[in-house]
C-alpha cells in the first residue's frame, strides 16, 4: 500500500537500510523463517554503483507513467517469458533432476496465472483484487545462438556455496555466465550460504548479472525441496522481485510497496498466521495483513495471491525495462500460442491455440482522440489531442486543433496513497490557450457547501463558484474561464474545507500533467516537484475551447467512435448532449460460424465489418502428421469437426528408438486417453504417465515387445491438468504432452 512521503523507499534511505539489516540479522537467528536476500543484494549494488539509485528512481517514474497511461489497457495476449535454469553444483545432491526443474516452471505458471489449487484459500475480502497476471513461463527451446535446447545448463563447481556477491553468475568465479538477460530470465540454482532461500535483481542493475538465484533445497516441489519451503514459492517470490515487486510491507514499518490494493503491514509475516492478522497501520484495514501474498515471508503452504496492482507493475516492467522478452525467440518452439494466420499475433510454431489471438487493431492509448477500447493491438495510429476550435466558421478557428474538448490531469485517485484533507491547497498550472475548465471529479468526505476558485499567480481570484457537494466521488461543474498565463491556481477558497475534507494524494504525483497542449499542471502548492509529490482534489479535468462568432444553435452528432460532438451548423442529429451520449456507441461486429453481425452494444469482437468478414470463417481442422489436430484458420481444413480429425490423425514420423505411428487421442481428453504406436524393434518397453508435478500416476510394461501396442488409460479420478507420457525402450525414451479437460 502506498503510504506517506516521509516513508518513501528512496528518500528515507538511511532508515530503510537500517531496517533491512535488522530484518537480515533477525532472520539469521531464525533458521526456519523465510530469508530473501534481494534487499541485501540491492544495498550491495548501490554501494558498488553510486548511479544505481538515480537509475532506479528514473525507472520508477517511467513505470508509474506507463501504468497511468495504460489504466484501461487489458492485454489480451498472454506474455510468455523464456527461462533458462543454470544448475551449479558441488555434489550430486545439488545437481537436481530435470523433473524437479520442470515442477518449478509448472508452479510459476500456476501461481502467476492464478491456477494454483490453493487459490481457494484466499480470504473472500481479498478476492476482488486477486489477479491472473497473464504471465507465463517456459523452459527455453532455443538458445541465444538459435540452437535447440532443453533450457537447462549444468555446471560442476569447486565452490562449496555462494552468496549475494554474484559469484554463481560468472564462469570466472565458479558459476556460469548468463544467457542474454534481455531475452531470457536466467535462474541460477545452487547452494546459497547464510540461510538465504534466494535473491533477485531489480530492473536497472548490471545487465550481465540480471536474473534470479535460488537455493537448490527450495526449488520446485520434489527431490531436494525442503519444508516449509517445498512448494516452489521461493522462485515465485524472487521472480516477483525480478519484475519490480517489493516486499508487501515495504521493508519498513507500515512501508511502501507501490501497490494501492495491498494493505499496509507493520512488518513481515512468518509461518502461517490465522486470518485476520492485523497490523497497527493506518492503511491496514479490517481484513488485516495480506499475509498470503507471494511477496510476504510466510511459508509456501500459506501463499496464494498476487494482486491487480502487482500485476500492473509486472506488466509495466516487462513493457519497459524488460521489453526484449516480448520479442525473444527463446520459446519459439512452444506448443501454445495463436494459430490463426489472420490474427495480428499469429505464431507460426504454435500447435495448440491458447485463445490469445488478436484481431482488432487500432489505438490503445486512452488519452488519444481516436482511442478504441475494443482493440487489442496498437497499430501506431493514435492521435494526441490538440485542443482548439475546429469550426472553420468561428473567429477563433484553429487549423491545428483536432478536438474542442479534452480530459486530463490525474484521471483518478488510485495512483498513490492519500486521504481526506481540510487545508487550503491547490494545483499550479500554465495555460497556453484561452479555454474553459468545464468540470472535474472530486471525492468529498461528507456533504457540504464549498467555494471553488480559479486564481492567477498572485492568488487573485479570476473565477469562482459555490457548489453543494455530497459524500463520495462526483463530478462538479466549474465553468472556469481560463486566460493565457503561468502559475495559475486551481483550488478552494480559504477556510472552505473546515467542515469537510476533499481527497488528495499524498505521494506519487508525476508532473507535468499535460491536457491537450492547452494546459500543463506543473506542480502543487506543496512545493514538491517530480517524485514523490502531492496532488490536490481535482481529477479527470474537462477542458474546452469554445468556438466564437457562431450564431447556430447547439446540436450534436455521433462520430461512430462513441464520441459526441457539435458540428457547429445547428443541424446535428441530436438536440441535446445527453440524448446523443445515450445513443452514441462504437459500431462493432461479432462472428458466428462464418456470419458477421452487429450486437448493437459496441462491444463486438471486430471494430469494422471488413475486418470481421476477413476473419469470420467456419471452423475446420487439419492433421499435422504428428498426431495433433489444429484449426488452419482459413475454413479449408480436411475435417469438419474436431472429433473426426482426432479419430484419423496419427503420427507418421519415425523415431530413432524404433517407435512409429505414435498416436494420442482424443487430446485434449476427458477421463480416458487412448495410446497407440508400433514398436519396430524387439525390446523391453515401459510406459509411465506423470502429472504436472512429476509424480508417476500410471505405469505399465511389456517384455520383449514388438509390433503394435494399444492401451487405454482412465485418468478420470485425477484433476484437469497437463500430463506427460514417457515411453522407454532399450533404444531410448520419448515424451509427449497430453491435456485433461
Amino acid at each position: 500500500m502506498f503510504f506517506s512521503r516521509c516513508s518513501d523507499l528512496f528518500i528515507k534511505k538511511g532508515v530503510f537500510i537500517l531496517v533491512c539489516l535488522l530484518i537480515f540479522n533477525v532472520n539469521q537467528l531464525k533458521g526456519q523463517e523465510r530469508n530473501c536476500g534481494t534487499m541485501i543484494y540491492f544495498e550491495e549494488q548501490k554501494k558498488n554503483n553510486p548511479t544505481l539509485l538515480k537509475k532506479i528512481q528514473d525507472n520508477e517514474l517511467k513505470l508509474q507513467n506507463w501504468i497511468k497511461n495504460n489504466t484501461n489497457k487489458n492485454l489480451v495476449n498472454i506474455i510468455t517469458i523464456p527461462v533458462v535454469v543454470h544448475v551449479v553444483y558441488n555434489n550430486n545432491n545439488e545437481n537436481i533432476a530435470d523433473q524437479q526443474i520442470q515442477s518449478q516452471i509448472d508452479i510459476l505458471n500456476e501461481d502467476f496465472r492464478r491456477q494454483n489449487v490453493d487459490a481457494v484459500n484466499t480470504p473472500s475480502s481479498f478476492l476482488s483484487v486477486a489477479a491472473d497476471t497473464e504471465i507465463e513461463f517456459c523452459l527455453a527451446t532455443e538458445d541465444p545462438y538459435g540452437n535447440i535446447t532443453t533450457g537447462i545448463t549444468r555446471t560442476s563447481t569447486s565452490q562449496s556455496s555462494f552468496s549475494t556477491n554474484n559469484g554463481v553468475k560468472y564462469t570466472s568465479s565458479g558459476g556460469v555466465d548468463a544467457w542474454n538477460p534481455l531475452e531470457y530470465l536466467n535462474i541460477w540454482v545452487c547452494d546459497l550460504s547464510g540461510g538465504l532461500l534466494g535473491y533477485a535483481q531489480f530492473p536497472g542493475g548490471t545487465v550481465s548479472s540480471d536474473g534470479v538465484v535460488c537455493d537448490y533445497a527450495y526449488f520446485g516441489n520434489m527431490g531436494t525441496a525442503t519444508a516449509p519451503y517445498d512448494l516452489g514459492r521461493t522462485a515465485t517470490h524472487e521472480v516477483g522481485h525480478w519484475l519490480n515487486l517489493r516486499h508487501i510491507w515495504g521493508d519498513s514499518n507500515c512501508g511502501n510497496d507501490f501497490c494501492n490494493d495491498t494493505p499496509e503491514h507493520s512488518g513481515s509475516n512468518y509461518g502461517c498466521p490465522s486470518y485476520p492478522s492485523t497490523s497497527n497501520c493506518n492503511g491496514n484495514g479490517t481484513s488485516g495483513d495480506m499475509f498470503m501474498n507471494y511477496m510476504d515471508y510466510t511459508d509456501d503452504a500459506c501463499m496464494n495471491i498476487f494482486t491487480e496492482d502487482q500485476k500492473s507493475r509486472m506488466i509495466a516492467s516487462i513493457n519497459n525495462n524488460r521489453s526484449g522478452l516480448l520479442t525473444s525467440n527463446g520459446c519459439s518452439n512452444a506448443d501454445f500460442g495463436c494459430t490463426d494466420q489472420t490474427a495480428y499475433n499469429y505464431s507460426s510454431v504454435a500447435i495448440f491455440n491458447d485463445g490469445s489471438c488478436c484481431y482488432n487493431a487500432g489505438c490503445t492509448d486512452i488519452t488519444a482522440i481516436n482511442y478504441d477500447a475494443s482493440v487489442c493491438y496498437d497499430d501506431g495510429s493514435c492521435q494526441p489531442p490538440i485542443l482548439g476550435c475546429t469550426n472553420p466558421s468561428a473567429v477563433n478557428f484553429d487549423p491545428n486543433a483536432n478536438t474542442t474538448v479534452a480530459f486530463g490531469g490525474a484521471l483518478d485517485n488510485t495512483f498513490g496513497s492519500g486521504g481526506y484533507f481540510n487545508n487550503d491547497q491547490h494545483l499550479v498550472f500554465d495555460a497556453s490557450k484561452e479555454c474553459v475548465i468545464n468540470s472535474a471529479t472530486i471525492d468529498a468526505e461528507s456533504s457540504s457547501t464549498i467555494l471553488f476558485e480559479l486564481r492567477n499567480s498572485n492568488g487573485v481570484v479570476i473565477d469562482d463558484t459555490t457548489l453543494n457537494v455530497i459524500s463520495g466521488q462526483q463530478q462538479v461543474i466549474l465553468n472556469f474561464e481560463v486566460p493565457i498565463g503561468n502559475d495559475m491556481q486551481l483550488g478552494v477558497a480559504a477556510g472552505a474545507l473546515q467542515n469537510v475534507g476533499l481527497y488528495r494524494n499524498d505521494e506519487n504525483a508525476i508532473y507535468p500533467y499535460d491536457i491537450a497542449s492547452a494546459i500543463s499542471i506543473t506542480n502543487s502548492s506543496a512545493g514538491l516537484t517530480g517524485f514523490p509529490g502531492y496532488y490536490y482534489f481535482y481529477y479527470n479535468i474537462e477542458v474546452e475551447v469554445v468556438c466564437e462568432g457562431i450564431n447556430n444553435s447547439s446540436s450534436w452528432d455521433c462520430d461512430n467512435q462513441g464520441n459526441c460532438y457539435d458540428p457547429g451548423t445547428g443541424t446535428g442529429q441530436y438536440s441535446s448532449l445527453s440524448s446523443c451520449q445515450s445513443s452514441c456507441i462504437v459500431s462493432s461486429w461479432d462472428c458466428e460460424w462464418g456470419n458477421c453481425y452487429d450486437p448493437g452494444t459496441g462491444t463486438g469482437q471486430y471494430s469494422s465489418l471488413s475486418s470481421c468478414q476477413s476473419s469470420c470463417i467456419v471452423p475446420s481442422w487439419d492433421c499435422d502428421n504428428q498426431g495433433n489436430c489444429y484449426d488452419p484458420g482459413n475454413g479449408q481444413g480436411v475435417y469438419s469437426s474436431l472429433s473426426d480429425c482426432e479419430v484419423e490423425c496419427i503420427n507418421l514420423s519415425v523415431y530413432d528408438n524404433g517407435i512409429t505411428k505414435f498416436k494420442l487421442f482424443p487430446n485434449p481428453f476427458k477421463g480416458v486417453i487412448n495410446i497407440q504406436f508400433i514398436n519396430t524393434q524387439k525390446c523391453n518397453l515401459e510406459l509411465i504417465i506423470f502429472n504436472s508435478i512429476g509424480e508417476s500416476i500410471h505405469k505399465e510394461s511389456s517384455i520383449n515387445h514388438t509390433g503394435e501396442y494399444r492401451t487405454s488409460v482412465n485418468l478420470a479420478e485425477y484433476s484437469n491438468s497437463i500430463y506427460f507420457i514417457q515411453i522407454k525402450t532399450d533404444n531410448g525414451i520419448i515424451y509427449r504432452k497430453m491435456i485433461s479437460q
